[in-house]
């Protein structure tokens, strides 16, 4: 399958993002500023799979409303076809972490940024609460016989 033709760049200090896969309609343009609430400068909830961002926008999507929950950051010029194909990865106490950011997008700053700055995606920041559930679900191993060692120390106090 092939990559579709990203849709002319939106114009200067915006973004355009997408709810659906190769920037399909419908499309919605923001402006540079802070929403706290995506929905309410007309994004649906928890849409969004594909955006574009021009050379000189930088764009931090995050999880939750209010700058809260995940994050991550694109600098543009970036063109996104399908936020699903593309998995950004974080690394949690030095395990590879691949987050999808899939229908995530609760709240967003658009800002101007250096326009020479070379697109970049800057990995997503996690709450400690899912930093310790990646942990456990990258060492299960290591977590399994952590916990084999520990009940054979029980048994060894309380059968021996």
């Amino acid at each position: 399958m092939s990559t579709p033709a990203p849709p002319s760049q939106p114009a200067a200090g915006t973004i355009d993002v997408y709810t659906d896969i190769n920037y399909g309609l419908p499309k919605q343009t923001l402006k540079v500023g802070s929403y706290p609430n995506v929905a309410n400068a007309g994004v649906p909830d928890r849409s969004v799979t594909a955006l574009t961002i021009p050379a000189g926008v930088t764009a931090t999507l995050y999880s939750d409303l209010d700058f809260k929950g995940q994050k991550i950051q694109f600098v543009g010029p970036l063109n996104v076809p399908d936020i699903r194909v593309n998995k950004y990865i974080e690394t949690v106490n030095g395990a590879d972490v691949i987050q999808d950011w899939n229908d995530k997008l609760r709240s967003i700053v658009v800002e101007a940024s250096n326009p020479s700055a070379s697109a970049a995606v800057i990995v997503p920041q996690q709450t400690l609460g899912e930093k310790a559930r990646n942990f456990w679900n990258n060492n299960m191993l290591l977590s399994l016989i952590l916990l084999a060692v520990i009940v054979a120390a029980i048994y060894y106090m309380f059968f021996n």
